[in-house]
């Protein structure tokens, strides 16, 4: 998971590189493990036509915004290298965090 930051409220497009066939996935607020469609703004794959099997994301961030990236491969257990950069007005941050940000609630039943 990669959190993003942006200096200047605009559209940006995030894409990838790289030798694998990558999906991306832009999250509000927070990625959530057990529920992934949650909080999920926009998805894509192969969507980059200058570069074969990476994706694109282009999105209107807000600096006061979270924003958190997800980067996973096509096909299972697939390895390789890759790069993520951002197009748009002003500087982007990239910073990685841990795969669990996001607060669940866990409720305990007892039995009466």
């Amino acid at each position: 998971v990669v959190q993003i930051k942006v200096a200047v409220n605009d559209y940006y497009t995030i894409q990838s590189s790289g030798d694998m066939d990558t999906d991306g996935y832009l999250y509000e607020s927070c990625y959530n493990v057990f529920n992934p469609s949650s909080n999920l703004l926009l998805s894509d794959d192969d969507g980059c036509s200058q570069f074969q099997r990476q994706f694109c994301l282009t999105y209107y961030l807000e600096v006061h915004g979270t924003y958190e990236l997800v980067v996973t491969t096509s096909l299972p257990n697939a390895q390789g290298s890759f790069t993520i950069r951002a197009l748009g007005p002003s500087n982007v941050s990239f910073h990685r965090t841990g795969m669990y940000r996001c607060s669940t609630t866990i409720l305990h039943v007892h039995p009466i």
